[in-house]
């Protein structure tokens, strides 16, 4: 739970797919990954590849209008 005061970090898109391939084509763990992009929580990059597992887009409440970068990439990697 989010404490009184509590700063986040937001992370565009193109990071959240950087960090996801980075993942997906090594053999290191979320903390290492994490760690190596100077995250602050390996949980988050632990949401953002099961999002794009299940083809989900990263931004939960949605914009509407073109495909999400991660579905183009994730379409170029599986074709």
């Amino acid at each position: 739970m989010a404490k009184k005061g509590q700063k986040f970090r937001a992370y565009p898109e193109e990071f959240k797919v950087k960090a996801v391939l980075e993942y997906v084509n090594s053999s290191e763990i979320y903390q290492a990954v994490s760690d190596k992009l100077s995250m602050l929580h390996s949980s988050q990059l632990k949401v953002w590849v099961k999002k794009w597992k299940i083809s989900e887009s990263f931004n939960e409440r949605g914009t509407g209008g073109s495909k999400p970068l991660c579905f183009i990439l994730k379409d170029k990697i599986n074709s």
